[in-house]
């Protein structure tokens, strides 16, 4: 008892202090990691349940795929994860390189109007092209009155896919590439034009590489989305993974080998992680405070209207023509089938999008502090 009281009257009331707090801060963090352990675990539930169909053999019907669709799944599905990828890639990061450095005519507008894509989900999209742009749709009927009977690209193809999932999904690589972006600041560039590089260069070498984690977190949620998607790529009738586990439950009435199909998109996401994580191996990247806007990049001239008509066009095409498209359609349809179905509708998507997004948040707080 004696040596424990002149050990602890010869501890400073500092030291004292400095342990108690961190004895604090220990006990005080179990909850939080008790809390993000229960996120953890309800998160991986689904995905042990489908890592577990292969307990069940299915081997009949994956013989029969193999046969017939199997080798289309898996070709469809690689053109759109490297379609999509590609696009979302140039059309998140130039913009996001534009909105964040770039001064020019209605930046202001495109800063935040860029994201609104994502509010229009992708198989809204695809009703809107395939409306429009079909052999039947106001486009080519407009162009055959005017030119007569003239080529058009078919939009029921690998390409139409593409272009619609690129214009629902670029807005996740924007915003994170354009936070990037943001605190990454003119600095930087400036120091890669110091060294000689010319601007390309010194985006190539310097800015991008710095934002590449943003980058690629941002395609990685884009490419799950895409192989997550099952209604616009059944409006395009092109076939991918995610319509075969549908037609293995439904038409085949195998649960066990839907569910082995849908491991393997789980694979393709584990093995993009792997694979971005080893390429980026020790690398670590560390980007300051945000920096004013005195720090941009003045674009005039004719650079200046190509910076506006790029943002423009993408607007266009990525929600204005949508937005429009699906007022005139409900125009339409409101003359017979508007009632008070549709107030009940409204409510139910606001309350379910309330609740996702405080369920979300909450757990994404959760997770991040623990």
């Amino acid at each position: 008892m004696t040596a424990s009281l002149v050990d602890i009257r010869g501890t400073s009331p500092e030291r004292n202090r400095t342990s108690g707090l961190a004895a604090w801060i220990d006990v005080g963090t179990r909850p939080w990691q008790l809390a993000s352990l229960l996120v953890a675990l309800l998160v991986a539930a689904p995905v042990v349940v489908v890592v577990s169909a292969w307990f069940t053999p299915a081997t009949d019907i994956w013989r029969h795929l193999a046969q017939t669709v199997l080798p289309g799944l898996l070709r469809n599905t690689a053109v759109l994860i490297v379609g999509v990828g590609l696009g979302v890639f140039i059309l998140g990061v130039g913009l996001a390189w534009l909105t964040a450095l770039c001064d020019f005519p209605g930046r202001r507008l495109f800063d935040a109007a860029l994201m609104l894509p994502l509010a229009i989900p992708a198989y809204v999209f695809a009703f809107v092209a395939v409306g429009l742009l079909d052999f039947s749709g106001p486009v080519q009927s407009w162009l055959r009155t005017q030119f007569g009977e003239i080529w058009f690209p078919p939009i029921r193809s690998a390409g139409g896919v593409i272009a619609v999932m690129v214009l629902a999904f670029y807005p996740y690589v924007y915003m994170l590439a354009r936070a990037a972006f943001l605190a990454q600041g003119r600095s930087m560039f400036d120091t890669g034009r110091a060294f000689g590089l010319s601007p390309l260069r010194a985006f190539w070498r310097v800015a991008l590489p710095v934002a590449r984690p943003a980058i690629a977190a941002g395609v990685i949620l884009a490419l799950m989305e895409t192989l997550a998607d099952f209604g616009a790529v059944s409006v395009f009738n092109y076939d991918t993974f995610t319509t075969a586990i549908y037609k293995s439950w439904q038409g085949l009435f195998s649960l066990p080998a839907a569910a082995q199909l849908s491991s393997l998109l789980l694979l393709f996401i584990a093995l993009a992680l792997v694979s971005e994580r080893a390429l980026r191996g020790r690398a670590r990247f560390h980007i300051g405070h945000k920096h004013g806007r005195e720090q941009r990049i003045r674009l005039r001239g004719a650079r200046a209207g190509l910076a506006t008509g790029a943002c423009a066009l993408v607007l266009l095409l990525g929600f204005a023509v949508p937005l429009t498209q699906l007022l005139v359609w409900a125009a339409e349809a409101a003359r017979t089938d508007l009632d008070l179905r549709y107030f009940g509708f409204i409510g139910n998507t606001l309350a379910l999008g309330l609740l996702a997004a405080i369920g979300t948040s909450l757990a994404a707080l959760v997770v991040a502090y623990a």
